[in-house]
């Protein structure tokens, strides 16, 4: 594993390139999103009743893409600076690079376990007192997910790409 670990981050990383030019666009925050970010407790606390209109995203989405861009930036340059097989920078700069690398891993998880998390835990909320008769509360937990297998990206299915991303997890 220690041996392609470094082969896989650089995979990673050339698709992580590929989204994000797909996807940048799609991120830039606005005024909107920054108030979205303001009101994310209301969100939270299942009262979506006030939140601001949103397009493709919303600002949470959105800071978790830059997140994860930063994340993702940080782990390939130390992970270059680390990789003494193809490199050989100064002791002083591996050590650097290996906690940068390891912060920046953890902090990648993190987003990962919070982007999944964070609906799961909303949706096992109870449900407040039903102020507004008729309201369908909005946001990730009512998203219908489309059948991975309609689509294609690169001639992969999306659950071709799940499946793959998943392989990539174990190694």
């Amino acid at each position: 594993a220690r041996i392609l670990h470094p082969y896989i981050g650089v995979f990673m990383a050339f698709f992580f390139v590929l989204m994000f030019l797909r996807f940048h666009r799609l991120n830039v925050m606005t005024k909107v999103d920054r108030e979205w970010l303001d009101r994310v407790g209301e969100m939270v606390d299942g009262n979506d009743h006030n939140m601001p209109e949103q397009g493709k995203y919303n600002g949470g989405q959105k800071a978790m893409f830059w997140a994860s861009v930063v994340c993702m930036v940080l782990l390939l340059v130390s992970g270059v600076l680390i990789w003494r097989a193809q490199f050989a920078p100064p002791i002083g700069l591996v050590r650097f690079g290996a906690v940068v690398h390891a912060v920046a891993a953890v902090a990648m998880i993190a987003l990962i376990l919070a982007l999944v998390a964070a609906p799961t835990a909303l949706a096992a909320q109870p449900p407040e007192a039903e102020a507004s008769a008729g309201h369908a509360p909005g946001g990730e937990i009512n998203i219908q997910l489309p059948d991975l297998n309609q689509g294609d990206f690169l001639g992969l299915t999306g659950h071709q790409i799940l499946l793959s991303g998943l392989l990539v997890c174990v190694l």
